[in-house]
């Protein structure tokens, strides 16, 4: 009886635990991303395209690329354990 109400704590420790990450995750990638568009957009007002459907288009790369790029390497280090 111990071991199990151990285990049931351990899970519900692990979840909030998980939902931390999640949450501190979703945060850098949302600076992130906030930082790489603020130096889009000031190029962007820089050669006066600022809000031109090239430049909205390169913004949109730019947070899918960052994107990929921190999957990829989170998928890197946890083959790595």
């Amino acid at each position: 009886m111990i071991d199990a109400a151990t285990y049931e704590y351990s899970k519900d420790v692990t979840a909030a635990a998980e939902d931390v990450a999640r949450s501190e995750d979703s945060t850098e990638t949302s600076a992130g991303v906030g930082g790489t568009n603020a130096l889009l957009d000031a190029w962007g007002t820089t050669h006066d395209i600022k809000g031109t459907e090239a430049h909205e288009h390169a913004k949109g790369e730019a947070k899918q690329s960052f994107i990929t790029g921190r999957e990829d390497a989170y998928s890197a280090l946890r083959t790595r354990k």
